[in-house]
């Protein structure tokens, strides 16, 4: 059997990408954590999920849903985007402290 063996350019690749990410900024950017309230563990994991989700992120942050032009909010309906666009807001807002859901 034989193992690979990584090129020059391999290793470089690996240790320029292994650099922890504390040590490339000031502190991590972007997704703080939510305290468990109790029994609220699904539900905590279920919305991280869908925070964690990289198009998902992208199309909230991006601005391409907001509460303030929102046909339906503005007729005084619920909106469950409305409320993700909220919860993207809150838990890439920079704070470093746990987001109570």
């Amino acid at each position: 059997d034989v193992l690979h063996q990584p090129t020059e350019n391999e290793r470089k690749l690996i240790k320029a990408c292994s650099v922890p990410v504390r040590e490339r900024a000031s502190r991590p950017l972007g997704l703080r954590g939510m305290q468990n309230l109790g029994n609220s563990c699904f539900m905590t994991v279920a919305l991280h999920s869908l925070v964690a989700n990289p198009f998902l992120r992208n199309y909230f942050l991006g601005d391409m849903h907001h509460p303030s032009t929102c046909a339906k909010r503005r007729l005084g309906d619920e909106c469950l985007a409305c409320e993700l666009a909220n919860l993207f807001t809150l838990m890439f807002n920079g704070q470093e402290k746990p987001y109570s859901p």
